[in-house]
């Protein structure tokens, strides 16, 4: 019963971020993480952003069948020589992969803070689907060696 019930704030955090129709990323993907999700596209800053300070990524997915319950996601902000682990639930916490059915399409803004040390250049958000050691086959134009996919890239300034 408790995968199934939603929290109380749901509705709020839902609004705008959940549809039955597809969104418009400024950058399109498509790639798959394991034949469950569809990586849509993300949309990052375009311009370079300061080390300290705190920006939305966001990713576009939707389910293409019904996701096993133990599938997580997990993001990573990549810098040179670092990592930000952003691992969490979809839409605030309120969206887990389990509950994302096919024809449902998710906005899920990430709220990201780099360290003050963050090192300045070029910095990626890559993305995919974690179970315990295992990770979901990540396939597409986008997708890495290592089962993810490199979501999202904007620079750190110096």
């Amino acid at each position: 019963m408790d995968e199934i019930a939603l929290p109380p704030d749901f509705a709020r955090k839902a609004a705008g971020n959940v549809q039955t129709t597809p969104y418009a990323p400024s950058r399109a993907l498509g790639d798959s993480l394991g034949g469950l999700v569809v990586v849509d596209g993300s949309d990052a800053p375009a311009t370079p952003v300061k080390r300290g300070s705190s920006i939305d990524l966001t990713l576009y997915l939707h389910a293409t069948q019904p996701i096993p319950a133990g599938w997580r996601l997990f993001a990573h902000v990549i810098g040179p020589g670092r990592m930000l682990n952003a691992d969490h639930d979809p839409v605030e916490g309120t969206m887990p992969l389990a509950r994302m059915r096919p024809g449902t399409f998710v906005r899920d803004i990430m709220h990201v803070t780099l360290p003050p040390d963050w090192p300045p250049g070029p910095t990626a958000l890559r993305i995919g689907l974690w179970q315990g050691r295992e990770r979901a086959k990540a396939t597409g134009a986008h997708s890495a060696p290592d089962n993810a996919v490199d979501a999202a890239t904007f620079t750190v300034q110096p």
